[in-house]
């Protein structure tokens, strides 16, 4: 059979996924949204791009550096699949889907994690692998998790705590919860840089992410801990301080 393809690039207001529609300082995201058929796999693609920044040349970082965390997570797709065999009269098609959500965004700070689900044929469901974005507008830098904390203090232990006790708390709440499910928190939260790796910063808080597996069973889905500045202050670095001081809402 001749194999199809749809290529779409359309740019819209993000509303409902984003939970903003602009900032109070002008910057808005927007997505190109990129539909790909083939006879072997699929992409559905929703790569998020910054309009609004006064710098124009930091715009184009910004926004090439997003379409690049995309683009890899595709060429990494393509690679999986390249010899995965689909048999004549089989349908089953692998596939992958990019989206994000946006925490802060404005003329001095942007953050987004975008979640990757690649689908194999074949496998029981899709994988999911959660990526950060936080960049300083004023630095013209990526965010590391490391910057946020004052490296002489002990914030892994103090983050994993917190984590670990706010996560069992929910499960006791949901009724989800077991001993063995216990060991899973324990482990995939526990004090290791590993363990938080994909984090985003939102009012005047730390969000942490935490992939299908990391926490808790798949289909419990993606797990977030909020983590505000009170909780975390004394181990926070003065940049970190300042950060989310600065992005904390105001009433």
């Amino acid at each position: 059979m001749k194999t199809s393809l749809m290529y779409v690039l359309c740019t819209a207001l993000i509303l409902s996924a984003c939970g903003a529609e602009k900032s109070a300082d002008g910057v808005r995201i927007v997505t190109d949204t990129v539909n790909v058929t083939e006879q072997a796999y699929t992409l559905t693609l929703r790569v998020p791009q910054i309009k609004g920044l006064n710098d124009s040349a930091t715009q184009t970082d910004v926004n090439d550096r997003l379409k690049k965390i995309v683009d890899d997570a595709k060429t990494g797709f393509l690679n999986e699949i390249k010899d995965i065999v689909i048999e004549p009269g089989d349908d089953t098609k692998s596939g992958l889907t990019v989206d994000y959500k946006a925490g802060t965004f404005s003329q001095d700070i942007l953050s987004i994690v975008l979640e990757a689900s690649p689908y194999m044929a074949g496998a029981a469901h899709p994988n999911h692998v959660s990526v950060s974005f936080v960049y300083d507008v004023a630095t013209k830098k990526e965010i590391a998790f490391t910057d946020l904390f004052n490296t002489n203090a002990k914030y892994l232990e103090r983050l994993s705590t917190l984590t670990i006790e706010q996560l069992i708390a929910e499960s006791k709440k949901k009724g989800t919860f077991y001993a063995q499910k216990e060991q899973t928190i324990r482990q995939g939260a526990g004090p290791k840089a590993e363990n938080f790796r994909t984090f985003s910063i939102e009012n005047g808080s730390i969000v942490l992410t935490f992939d299908p597996y990391q926490v808790g069973p798949y289909a419990e889905g993606t797990q977030t801990v909020t983590l505000s500045r009170a909780q975390i202050t004394d181990v926070l670095s003065n940049y970190g301080r300042k950060l989310l001081s600065e992005t904390e809402k105001k009433s």
